[in-house]
């Protein structure tokens, strides 16, 4: 649960892209130790939510505004790079087919898409790297192509890439897009170990069946504005839901795993 210590203060942040007003007056406070799932419908805001927060975009100065990270008020690209891991399908799209599994991991240590020949590692970045795959379990497929991997792996290589700073807090843009059962299970079991270990999660999702079992804080985005934010038992309902997604759901909660099904 929460140690209510912020990691993130953003107060009346409007961001546009192209002409598009993305996120309105948002106002929002992410605390150490939430397990936080930020659910909303496509064009909902949610990845440029996650834009706004790795600096890939900048909100509109206003003098009732403000963003803080850790606390502070000017923060470097760097520092949040290394108390933060991002998990994304804009990152898995620019790794090279042809990149060794291993290289992309470990491309994470200097912000790269792949290992470059002037970048080496010190022997402490080679036992993290080592302990990392067993921490994973992915041994296997650490000399493996990256283009070679099923889309379960390339996540699970995504989530050690975002893992390699050993950051406070990573960020999931739809970590279980596009998985079959199997995979979808295998990287939520991954989630929820990060969980127990004490590791801040921010899972930017719309899908219900993504929420692990140790997600304590729901928060609804839409319009580019938060619309509900407690806990997944006060959040997840079908009346709110329903509003959310502007479409009749009934929801079931079984075993701590949540369902959305039309009507």
């Amino acid at each position: 649960m929460s140690n209510n210590i912020l990691w993130l203060e953003l107060k009346n942040i409007e961001v546009w892209i192209n002409n598009t007003n993305v996120l309105s007056k948002l106002t929002l406070n992410l605390n150490y130790g939430d397990n936080i799932v930020i659910l909303g419908p496509n064009g909902a805001g949610k990845t440029s939510l996650i834009k706004l927060i790795e600096r890939s975009v900048y909100p509109i100065v206003s003098k009732d505004s403000k963003i803080r990270y850790f606390g502070e008020k000017n923060i470097s690209l760097w520092d949040i790079r290394s108390k933060i891991g991002f998990v994304t399908l804009n990152i898995q799209n620019r790794i090279c087919s042809t990149t060794k599994s291993a290289d992309a991991i470990c491309s994470g240590f200097f912000g790269t898409n792949k290992l470059l020949k002037y970048q080496s590692l010190t022997q402490s970045q080679k036992t993290r790297f080592r302990r990392l795959l067993e921490y994973l379990s992915i041994e296997s497929i650490a000399s493996n192509n990256f283009g070679n991997l099923s889309e379960g792996e390339k996540r699970t290589v995504l989530i050690a890439r975002a893992l390699i700073n050993q950051p406070e807090i990573i960020i999931l843009d739809e970590p279980t897009c596009n998985l079959d059962f199997k995979s979808k299970h295998k990287i939520l079991e991954v989630l929820e170990k990060l969980s127990k270990d004490e590791i801040t999660l921010v899972q930017v999702t719309h899908n219900l069946d993504s929420i692990s079992k140790q997600t304590n804080r729901v928060i609804f985005l839409k319009n580019g504005i938060v619309k509900e934010d407690s806990t997944p038992s006060k959040c997840l309902t079908s009346s709110k839901l329903s509003d959310l997604f502007d479409t009749p759901l009934t929801i079931i909660n079984s075993n701590s795993y949540w369902q959305a099904l039309p009507g």
